[in-house]
């Protein structure tokens, strides 16, 4: 048996198997693509972390510039006040005179080591010792940056550069200059295409030098998970983090004076193009590609070639299902092949009809020959039982009568089966009930004439089909059986006695015949005896013929003869219309 398609598994369907396929094909681009994207998706983070790095110096480089100059007036300074610090009068006014041409120090003086300050800007001397921006100078003999919320003298928020002064004794002291503030937010910054939201200077210990917007609660705009401690000597880097206020940053670290002063950025959008975070991940544009790929594969296919073979094969079951040829298809959107394949199977189904009608008519004209065959015998066979009666009333001896009676009763039950078998629509089968119920009426008739005897006749049968190769044998041993039980029929009284004539199917496609009559005072006994035996060896060989297998029950008031046999199966065979 061939398997229905809808039985089949989805997986086996082309659409599977093409994407599949595809997929397998698409697989090396794909990683390909997956690599290339990731490299560049790399350079592109990295160009971004630089632009990021670039962007913050160049925000910090009014910051830079203003704070290299003051280390380098300070160092120049430096001389200057060596030679005067002698004469603390005159050293004032100079460095009085420089503070009014610079316009950018609030103050300038000569930290010596003890705390004190006798050389500056100021006519007076001032002790710093107290202060802890000055103790940290006086601590760590390097060039230094510091700030102080207020500054002595001025009470000004300043930026405090110190720079040592050496002599051939060594250390001497330091030359401070303070910066305000106020005037480190007005320098100027280099010109840039994006600015950070917050800048922060710091020195080498992580203490705030500078902020925009004011030192004032810049403490709320810093990292929350680092130290700008921690930050000191590192290379210049970008990373992605939260500040104190819960805001989401971007921040970006760079050194503006070699180990004395950093600078750190923090940006608003952390998914902003100039951040490494900024990208969608590498293998989304590979994935979409492949997706792509798959659905115009997809469409491609359905349009091409499935809905085509949706159509052939749709034609092909109804063809299969009633023999319905539907038209060619006009549509120039199916391909050479699959009309070349739908032209092929309209031919095919075009013969094979004609094929098929050949058939039939060779088959209906088989029927008819067959029919007329069977029709023919049955009509010789009934001038034979004619020729045979004509034959029976001029004989003058009794025994010859009785064989030829019975002679004729064989060719009538012969007649008989030929008449059901061009009567019914289907030669090859012969409804075994039928036939039996035919065969009791002719042989009643034909049977109690010459017998004498009239018993109580009763007929049970069910349809039960054969072939005609075991309805010829049941055939004639029903009416041998019958003829048996016309001649022994008896009864115990005054009655006819009885005959019961049965066919019944059974499980396993069997069949079981039954013949019985009742035993008794047979009536005009010995009238129309043939000789004794040869009814029963009849029906032996066509129980034989018919592979049945007899059981005979002889008891005192009855005689049954019972004859189970296999119905063969038939093969499904073409209807005579």
């Amino acid at each position: 048996m061939f398997r229905s398609a809808s039985h089949l598994s989805w997986r086996r369907g082309l659409v599977v198997r093409l994407v599949a396929f595809l997929s397998i094909a698409l697989l090396p681009i794909g990683l390909i693509a997956v690599m290339q994207t990731e490299q560049v998706s790399k350079e592109v983070r990295q160009r971004s972390v630089l632009s990021l790095l670039a962007l913050t110096d160049q925000a910090a480089s009014g910051e830079r510039q203003l704070l290299q100059r003051s280390f380098g007036a300070a160092e120049a300074l430096g001389a200057i006040i060596a030679r005067l610090r002698g004469d603390s009068a005159d050293c004032s006014t100079t460095l009085g005179e420089y503070i009014e041409e610079a316009g950018r120090y609030s103050f300038v003086g000569f930290l010596e080591l003890d705390g004190m300050v006798r050389c500056s800007s100021v006519d007076e001397a001032l002790d710093f010792s107290s202060y802890p921006v000055f103790q940290e100078i006086l601590s760590d003999p390097r060039p230094m940056i510091g700030a102080t919320l207020r500054a002595p003298l001025t009470e000004e928020s300043v930026v405090v550069v110190a720079h040592p002064l050496y002599r051939e004794n060594g250390l001497v002291g330091y030359v401070v200059l303070w910066v305000p503030h106020a005037l480190v937010e007005t320098e100027p910054d280099m010109v840039q295409i994006a600015k950070p939201a917050g800048l922060v200077t710091f020195n080498y210990k992580g203490d705030i030098i500078t902020a925009e917007n004011g030192v004032e609660g810049v403490g709320d705009r810093l990292p929350s998970s680092q130290r700008l401690s921690e930050l000191v000597g590192k290379a210049p880097t970008v990373f992605e983090g939260h500040n104190a206020a819960g805001e989401r940053r971007v921040y970006a670290t760079v050194q503006l004076l070699p180990g004395q002063l950093y600078a750190l950025g923090s940006w608003t959008e952390p998914n902003n193009a100039l951040t490494p975070q900024g990208y969608l991940p590498g293998w989304l544009f590979p994935l979409l590609m492949w997706m792509a790929s798959l659905v115009v594969a997809y469409f491609a296919v359905h349009r091409l070639v499935i809905r085509h073979v949706h159509r052939i094969g749709g034609q092909m079951r109804r063809f299969a299902r009633d023999r319905h040829i539907e038209p060619p298809s006009k549509s120039s959107e199916m391909s050479q092949e699959l009309l070349e394949m739908e032209t092929d199977f309209l031919h095919m189904a075009s013969a094979l009809m004609q094929d098929e009608a050949t058939l039939e008519n060779a088959l209906r004209e088989r029927n008819i020959l067959l029919k007329e065959v069977h029709h023919r015998v049955k009509n010789n066979l009934q001038l034979i039982s004619s020729i045979m009666n004509m034959q029976v009333r001029k004989a003058q001896s009794s025994e010859t009568r009785v064989v030829l009676k019975r002679l004729q009763e064989r060719v009538l039950s012969l007649a008989t089966i030929h008449r059901n078998l061009y009567q019914t629509e289907d030669l090859g089968k012969v409804n075994a009930g039928k036939l039996i119920k035919e065969l009791v009426g002719q042989m009643m008739v034909v049977g109690t004439t010459r017998t004498f005897a009239h018993p109580e006749v009763e007929v049970d049968v069910e349809d039960v089909i054969l072939y005609p190769d075991q309805a010829v044998p049941l055939s004639l041993m029903t009416a041998e059986a019958i003829t048996n039980a016309l001649k022994n029929v008896g009864s115990t009284d005054e009655s006819g006695g009885w005959i019961r004539i049965t066919i019944h199917k059974l499980p396993e496609k069997r069949a079981r015949l039954t013949v019985a009559n009742s035993k008794g005072v047979r009536p005009h006994a010995g009238a129309g005896d043939e000789p004794s035996g040869l009814g029963s060896q009849l029906i032996r060989a066509f129980a034989t013929q018919l592979g049945a297998s007899l059981n005979v029950t002889d008891e005192e008031t009855s005689h049954r003869l019972e004859a189970e046999f296999a119905v063969e199966e038939f093969l499904q065979d073409a209807k005579d219309y």
